[in-house]
């Protein structure tokens, strides 16, 4: 792009002309009433701006779109029409309004206010009676956000009649520059200087903009303002008429041009008034007339405004190595755009009060909402898709004062923009927007059909192909952009959730340009938004850039072709579209990889204690002059050897031990294991030699309780994070491996810690996301819901609790559970201060069987605490401690109490 071409500046070239009083509407000129009234009364009615039309024409003959500078010129000389569309519109010949401003403060700073307008020209002498044809706009007084000046609103809104009612929205856009494009010039300035430049930004405000611009005298006699029972025609552009945007942007984007293009002044941007760019820090030349050094780039521009005599002040003309420019902390050295802290919150605020489920508002206030979060996008780019919603609610709606609903949509989506800026440091680094595609370390390339959808990584050398049909019962609602959408999701969700330290850039190829617009755009409708949603909840949460790129359909290595059997997709891995010629490996190094691939099938925790029956197995073998290799003679004369010593029922998990350690070496292990003589030994041995079952005793819910109060009034943080775990772990029936980790670092697994990122809390319940369990041999997790109760061993204030200290304290940690030296606490740690709280026979399978009891006590079906304790068979049986007619009289009991 050339450099020389800024948003605002370039579209002036091919932009529209636009009306000048020669659009004025025929019905207008022809109204006699009207132009009597205009013509009789020239003290009341002229055409007033302070710019230099000549010299703007002059400077403007180069510009390749003459009808658009014509009929900006034409309106600067004989006053512009606000492209309001009178014809139908039943305006009556002579509106007054209602007075709204009475407080005597408010009065007297509105008098004020007029006197000076009266100075400038733009409001007419003062009169006391309305003319035929007048129409009167209410004016109101109002503070500036985050000040305590007064400020005079012009209301066009205001029905009945309203001004604004009149002017098609869609007329009065124009581009706005922001300061993303300000990043994108800062980086082309940055890669062609050296690297120790150090660049200064600056800013210059135009004072009093819109009113620079004249209106036509056949608008302005509709803007008649009334202060204090008098009336004054306002002559010209005013804030808030809804053209007043538009009228500006098209002649100050063709000012832009001028310095752009004439006095070459590069990377010159605007917003409304602010215009804003950077230079090299040193560069610096004497401005006359306010008498100190600026920025050459600075000074240049101030000096073109002097000579189409646009007013401007001193004050407003700043520059710095650091510089607020449209509410935001620029830096240009460190490359960064600060949100400041207060302007966070107070969006923060606004979006929380706003986004009630429900809620009546008027569409000016989803508008107003609208344009400030659009304003914080410059800082959360990423957050885009939170406005699909709001922007779909107010389409199509043109009366302010129309009241809309907060629908449940619009409220999900605008509380998932404040979540996200509540949780960020408002930091936007502007060199992170632009890198090379080459310098991503993966590539991912997506495809899909009616029939199916894809995803290949040429880097990992996998992919995966899934059945469109598999995935949703309603596959044929949705057309193919859905599936390619939703193919590019799961390539870079797959990728995220899979590697072991998360890649800082990803480059995905698309061959859908529709998707690829939707992801680099991230705008979306209703039915497509939950994706793009999705996608940026992962670039954030793993720190990742993403580009959604498109390419040809034949440079994707996959074909998605309807006429294969099921609808699936191919993976061509290779152009040839075969399986690429792989080595043979020998006997011995296919049982070697086979061993590896048996060692990682048990926890680390398994092992060792396979281990530890299997060396038994060579001591009883080695002693006793017996072949390793097992046999249903050596296993049966194992079983009763090993017997004398320990527990039959411990042999019976030596056995299974010991043929995971030798199934790698002998495959039939397991076969040999259920033999006859094998399975009838050991049965006998079991009869022969069996003691009773040792099992931990259940706490209970009061034990839990008492606890829990004894430690409620700790302040230290480990007393918290004990009394949590214990309520949680208790009522959420977890296995104390769950929430602890191994005492052995060999057997720690970081996949199995619960992190803080799952947790969700609400007003009587939390939840988590548990990564695995026993039971989940695939790491896919289960989320733990956990309700409060209205009894003292309640796990809800305990938890909380907790939270709020960890949060404090380790705000950057990925772990829930967290002690007070930031470690995740060990087996032992608990086991030692659960011993310190309760005596006897206790254990850390107590709490998971204690709250398995407490359930079946209250008369919860059993299949429901088998579902709630995640137990994959009906073993959990011997987990509730009560006897079983002692516990049908309890259930018995608690049906009663309920009826």
């Amino acid at each position: 792009m050339n450099p020389f071409n800024p948003m605002a500046g370039e579209m002036q070239c091919w932009i529209d002309p636009i009306d000048g009083s020669c659009w004025v509407p025929s019905h207008e000129l022809n109204n006699p009433i009207l132009s009597t009234t205009i013509i009789s009364n020239p003290d009341l009615f002229a055409v007033i701006t302070p710019v230099r039309v000549s010299t703007f024409r002059n400077l403007l003959l180069s510009h390749p779109n003459r009808p658009l500078v014509d009929s900006v010129c034409e309106g600067l000389v004989y006053g512009f029409w606000p492209w309001a569309d009178t014809a139908d519109s039943n305006l009556p010949m002579s509106l007054d309004v209602e007075e709204y401003v009475k407080e005597p403060i408010h009065v007297a700073f509105a008098e004020e206010q007029r006197a000076k307008e009266i100075s400038f020209g733009s409001f007419s002498p003062t009169f006391f009676n309305l003319l035929p044809g007048m129409l009167c706009v209410p004016i109101t007084v109002s503070t500036k956000a985050r000040s305590n000046k007064l400020r005079l609103c012009v209301n066009h809104s205001a029905e009945p009649f309203a001004r604004n009612s009149l002017i098609p929205r869609e007329a009065v856009s124009v581009p706005l520059d922001n300061l993303h494009n300000l990043g994108a010039a800062l980086r082309r300035a940055r890669a062609r200087l050296h690297p120790d430049t150090q660049l200064v930004v600056w800013k210059s405000d135009v004072k009093r903009a819109y009113r620079t611009i004249p209106m036509s005298p056949y608008w302005q006699a509709k803007q008649v303002v009334k202060i204090n029972g008098s009336y004054n025609v306002d002559r010209c552009n005013n804030f808030g008429g809804r053209a007043g945007g538009g009228l500006w942007g098209y002649f100050f984007g063709l000012v832009l041009w001028i310095a752009i293009f004439m006095l070459f002044i590069e990377d010159l941007f605007a917003y409304v008034d602010d215009s804003f760019s950077w230079d090299v820090e040193g560069n610096l030349v004497m401005y006359r007339k306010y008498n100190r050094l600026m920025p050459v780039k600075q000074a240049r521009f101030l000096s073109l405004l002097d000579l189409l005599n646009i007013p401007h002040d001193d004050e407003k003309q700043l520059w710095g190595r650091q510089l607020t420019i449209i509410g935001f902390d620029v830096d240009p050295n460190a490359m960064t755009i600060t949100m400041p802290d207060q302007s966070r919150r107070d969006l923060v605020n606004t979006i929380r009060d706003f986004a009630v489920p429900g809620r009546r508002l008027p569409l000016s206030s989803f508008r107003q909402l609208a344009g400030w979060i659009n304003w914080a996008l410059n800082v959360y780019p990423l957050l885009r898709p939170g406005l699909s919603a709001l922007y779909e609610k107010m389409a199509g709606k043109e009366r302010a004062s129309a009241l809309l609903r907060v629908s449940v949509r619009v409220s999900r989506e605008l509380i998932w923009v404040a979540d996200h800026m509540e949780a960020s440091h408002g930091l936007f680094m502007m060199d992170s927007v632009e890198w090379p595609l080459d310098t991503a370390p993966f590539t991912l390339y997506t495809d899909a059909s009616m029939l199916g959808l894809g995803f290949w990584c040429p880097e990992l050398f996998q992919g995966f192909q899934c059945r469109v049909d598999s995935i949703s019962s309603h596959s044929s609602v949705v057309g193919i952009f859905y599936w390619e959408a939703l193919a590019v999701l799961s390539a870079i969700n797959w990728l995220l959730s899979h590697c072991q330290s998360a890649p800082r850039r990803v480059v995905i190829y698309c061959d859908n340009t529709n998707c690829v617009d939707m992801f680099s755009s991230l705008r979306a409708s209703s039915i497509y938004n939950p994706i793009l949603i999705t996608f940026v909840n992962l670039l954030l949460f793993y720190d990742t850039q993403c580009l959604v790129v498109s390419t040809e359909p034949s440079n994707i290595p996959l074909s998605t072709p309807s006429s294969f059997a099921g609808g699936n997709l191919v993976m061509n891995f290779l152009p040839s579209a075969r399986q690429p010629s792989r080595p043979a490996w020998s006997l011995d190094r296919l049982r070697h990889e086979r061993a590896i691939a048996l060692g990682f099938a048990l926890e680390p925790g398994s092992i060792s204690s396979y281990s530890s029956a299997f060396h038994s197995y060579l001591a009883f073998c080695t002693s006793h002059g017996f072949s390793v290799e097992p046999t249903p003679d050596t296993l049966s004369f194992y079983v009763v050897y090993t017997c004398h010593f320990i527990k039959p029922a411990s042999v019976r998990s030596y056995l299974s031990g010991i043929c995971n350690q030798l199934e790698p070496f002998y495959p039939s292990v397991r076969a040999v294991r259920k033999h006859p003589l094998v399975v009838k030994t050991l049965t006998g041995c079991i009869k022969l030699r069996a003691t009773p079952t040792s099992r931990k005793r259940p706490l209970t819910r009061a034990e839990i309780g008492e606890a829990s109060a004894m430690l409620k009034v700790s302040a230290s943080h480990d007393d918290k994070l004990f009394r949590a775990i214990l309520t949680t772990s208790f009522h959420g029936m977890l296995r104390l491996g769950e929430s602890v980790q191994p005492d052995r670092a060999a057997l720690r697994d970081s996949r199995k810690v619960i992190l803080r990122s799952t947790v969700t809390v609400s007003t009587s319940s939390f939840a988590f996301l548990l990564p695995t369990h026993k039971a989940d041999r695939l790491f896919e997790g289960n989320r733990v819901l956990i309700n409060m109760t209205s009894t003292p061993d309640d796990p809800f204030s305990p938890f909380t609790s907790y939270l709020s200290s960890r949060d404090s304290r380790f705000p950057l940690n990925p772990e829930l559970w967290l002690k007070e030296d930031g470690t995740v606490p060990t087996r032992r740690w608990f086991i030692n201060r659960l011993h310190s709280f309760f005596s006897g026979n206790i254990g850390g399978h107590s709490l998971r069987a204690g709250g398995a009891t407490a359930y079946a006590s209250a008369g919860i079906p059993l299949h429901l605490i088998q579902a709630m304790g995640r137990w994959s068979s009906d073993a959990f049986l011997i987990y509730i401690r009560k006897h079983p007619t002692l516990l049908a009289s309890l259930v018995s009991a608690t049906s009663r109490n309920a009826s």
